[in-house]
């Protein structure tokens, strides 16, 4: 961000301050907590892996944790087998789970067996993705009588990785945890997904955090996993203090506004996020508003007219008062769309002329950068072997119509 806020200046005399603009994905923010979760062992790993993060924001962080867990000392050496199931095996059920997953998975013989047996695959734990440690786990617990079935037919093989009844109550208290994560992730991955959502999912998650520090006080492995990752979300959670327009999102959410912040934060966090809104709103307050033409001309009013209009007990609209003031202190109201299209409707438009335009542009960022991870990472299809001379911009120009064809966002045209 600090080389791209530079490089606008330099070039286009742009003022770009990288720190306030920094918008970090909500999918990371979840991974990199939950990994810490499965993996940490340490809060001084934890610092490490953060202030890593924080320069690549990518699986290296990720990799990190799980690097700090399983103490390999010699990097990039490969471990043998048995050593490495001993050090999956330390972290108890999961690592076992996870075993018994690439005890499947090796060998054909296996996965046809377990197929048979279950009718589905089992799934394996993926090294960056907390979520399909997740789906690992679902997956395990849907088909507990199957997988105990095959583990005894292969207790010799499987060795001290076979799961105890012990073990499989720790695995259901864990899914039960990991739901409100999946769930977070998967809402802030939908069409209609915006920014409001990433500082009030935290609000849950964390609020999750504290409930299960209660809840599972007397596991004691849990409550060691419960810490590593409240630690992290914790962290994260401060350094959208960073970042104005977090904030702003969810008091721009009509069903939300400053009374979500007066009943769920503390009251000293109040001011410094209305202040960091009102400092966005100066960007716009001053906007020139179109006067919309009035499509005929005013009647003349009628005598009864003029005597109902002098009964009449609505308010003038003050065109003086700050719309955000307004906006902010007003009554949160339930609304059947995501809080963007409840800005876009004409209403609106009229009674916040500025705050709208606003309100758009905030509301219009993803809390997530999946949907751009996927269009970059569908490049490596685009470039085949014998398509490698293409340039740049024919590549960017044919994944941008491939993506707004699939999202619909522009039609066939079919020319005569």
């Amino acid at each position: 961000m600090s080389a791209l806020s530079t490089s606008l200046a330099s070039e286009f005399g742009v003022e770009f301050h990288p720190t306030d603009r920094r918008i970090r994905c909500g999918g990371h923010i979840i991974n990199l907590c939950l990994q810490a979760f499965l993996f940490a062992s340490s809060k001084e790993a934890l610092c490490a892996a953060i202030e890593e993060a924080d320069r690549s924001m990518d699986a290296t962080a990720v990799e990190y944790l799980q690097a700090q867990l399983r103490h390999r000392a010699a990097k990039g050496k490969r471990l043998k087998v048995t050593e490495d199931q001993a050090g999956w095996r330390s972290m108890g059920p999961l690592g076992k789970l996870h075993n018994i997953a690439v005890y499947i998975r090796r060998s054909t013989v296996h996965s046809d067996a377990w197929y048979r047996l279950a009718g589905c695959t089992l799934g394996i734990d993926n090294a960056t993705r907390w979520n399909s440690w997740y789906m690992l786990l679902r997956n395990a617990l849907d088909k507990k009588d199957k997988l105990m079935m095959f583990q005894q037919e292969h207790h010799k093989a499987l060795g001290d990785d076979c799961l105890t009844q012990d073990d499989w109550d720790i695995l259901r208290l864990t899914a039960d945890f990991l739901q409100p994560f999946w769930q977070a992730t998967l809402a802030q991955q939908m069409i209609w997904s915006s920014l409001d959502q990433l500082l009030y999912h935290m609000d849950i998650l964390l609020k999750h955090f504290e409930d299960a520090k209660k809840k599972y006080s007397d596991h004691p492995c849990l409550i060691h996993s419960i810490h590593m990752g409240w630690f992290v979300l914790d962290k994260y959670y401060f350094k959208t203090d960073e970042t104005p327009i977090y904030s702003t999102a969810l008091l721009l959410h009509p069903s939300k506004r400053l009374k979500y912040l007066r009943q769920n934060w503390h009251a000293d966090w109040h001011e410094g996020a209305i202040g960091k809104a009102r400092q966005i709103w100066s960007q716009y307050k001053d906007y020139a508003v179109e006067s919309t033409p009035k499509d005929a001309p005013e009647m003349e009013m009628t005598v009864f007219d003029k005597l109902a209009r002098s009964l009449d007990v609505t308010e003038a609209e003050d065109d003086d008062a700050d719309e955000l003031e307004k906006f902010m202190n007003g009554t949160p109201c339930k609304i059947a769309s995501s809080p963007l299209a409840w800005w876009s409707t004409e209403e609106q438009r009229t009674e916040y002329p500025r705050l709208h335009k606003m309100a758009l542009d905030v509301l219009s960022i993803a809390p997530m950068s999946d949907k751009a991870e996927r269009v970059f990472s569908s490049t490596r299809r685009t470039i085949s072997f014998d398509r490698a001379r293409l340039g740049a911009e024919t590549i960017e120009m044919t994944e941008c119509l491939g993506s707004w064809k699939k999202n619909n966002s522009i039609c066939n045209m079919h020319l005569l």
